[in-house]
């Protein structure tokens, strides 16, 4: 191939292969080195049979100054070259993504958090092409996320959900959020009320329905959301037993025993429903969350943790008394033992603990059978 001159003609033209033999296409350029780059490009397309992009070319369809810029930023790759010149507008398959992802079954609340979090990547109005979309781009989106860390790894999820959306993974080469690094987890020692606490939440509730639920969480270690989702046939009333409906694994579906302490509470309001009906019904776990926060800020508590925090309660009060960490492990329905310990361990007596606790039982059997006159 050569570049060439034409009569009255600005532009240098190129001496173009084609499907079908050989034709004279302008280069759009008087630049000789130029114009030779876009004759080589053009030589390595039609060598390697590319003539759907080269007939758009032919057909003015495709500017061949267009064709060579995103050729140049391809690197020479053909696929990524492709994807360059249809860049479509991810932003316009939200609103099937969101539709598709309420009919997977989510609760609404769910669809809402991840309406917002993908709105927060693309604005409305705001057309989006899939060229900018890369790993660098999106990672900086999530970094100016105003949220805590912890909130940024649910968006990094929720981002990555999408991603994963058939009709969005087809525009990509290769997955940009593969290459997003999920935020880091802070790891906190857990945090929670003691009993005297708790009891002062529940007195506190105005409806004997709402000290119910939390007599639930805090009695049980079960999460928010799944505290709602109990219903009437999951309780062995003879045995103060629920079957727990987790839905983070399948471990979350165990078999969970009720505190003695708050049984009461909680059976009194549960006895009303009926075989499959909820037990409560008509509350989310943002309502009840709310509720509680602003229980622990009426009592006046110093400091403030979130209902979540009522499953580290349960945990760490029963690895006090002395409960196996594989009693702990399948009531809270982690997966294995190794997770309970590694979360809970601190809360688990020493060995200096027992002896202390050993003591104390001897001293106050000591007195005891002293101050009733000694063997008989």
């Amino acid at each position: 191939m050569s570049v060439l001159k034409r009569k009255d003609r600005p532009s240098l033209y190129l001496q173009a292969r084609t499907r079908t033999g050989w034709k004279q296409i302008s280069t759009g350029t008087k630049d000789r080195r130029l114009a030779k780059e876009i004759d080589r490009m053009w030589d390595i397309l039609a060598s390697g049979r590319e003539w759907d992009l080269l007939e758009q070319v032919e057909n003015h369809t495709l500017v061949i100054g267009k064709l060579f810029d995103a050729w140049r930023d391809a690197r020479g790759n053909t696929a990524t070259l492709r994807q360059k010149l249809n860049d479509a507008d991810i932003a316009a398959l939200l609103p099937e993504y969101l539709d598709c992802y309420a009919g997977s079954g989510v609760s609404p609340d769910t669809v809402a958090h991840a309406r917002t979090a993908l709105l927060w990547l693309f604005p409305e109005g705001v057309a989006i092409p899939a060229s900018q979309l890369d790993a660098a781009w999106l990672s900086q989106r999530l970094t100016t996320y105003p949220a805590s860390a912890s909130t940024r790894r649910k968006i990094h999820s929720l981002w990555s959900g999408f991603f994963n959306y058939r009709p969005v993974r087809s525009v990509f080469l290769h997955d940009p959020m593969g290459e997003v690094e999920r935020p880091k987890q802070r790891k906190l020692p857990p945090r929670f009320y003691d009993w005297p606490y708790v009891e002062q939440i529940l007195r506190a509730q105005p409806t004997p329905e709402r000290a119910g639920y939390f007599a639930l969480l805090y009695g049980t270690g079960l999460d928010v959301s799944d505290g709602l989702q109990v219903r009437r046939s999951d309780i062995d009333e003879r045995n103060r037993q629920i079957r727990a409906p987790g839905t983070k694994a399948h471990t979350r579906d165990r078999i969970v025993t009720v505190d003695d302490r708050v049984w009461d509470l909680f059976w009194a309001i549960a006895r009303r429903a009926i075989g499959m009906a909820h037990v409560f019904p008509q509350w989310n776990r943002h309502t009840v969350s709310h509720w509680h926060g602003a229980t622990v800020k009426a009592l006046g508590f110093e400091v403030r943790y979130p209902l979540k925090n009522a499953r580290h309660h349960w945990a760490a009060t029963h690895l006090r008394a002395g409960v196996s960490i594989y009693v702990v492990q399948r009531q809270l329905g982690h997966s294995t033992p190794m997770l309970t310990l590694n979360t809970y361990g601190q809360f688990i007596p020493s060995a200096a603990d027992l002896r202390a606790d050993a003591k104390k039982f001897a001293d106050y059997e000591f007195r005891r059978f002293s101050a009733n006159g000694g063997a008989r």
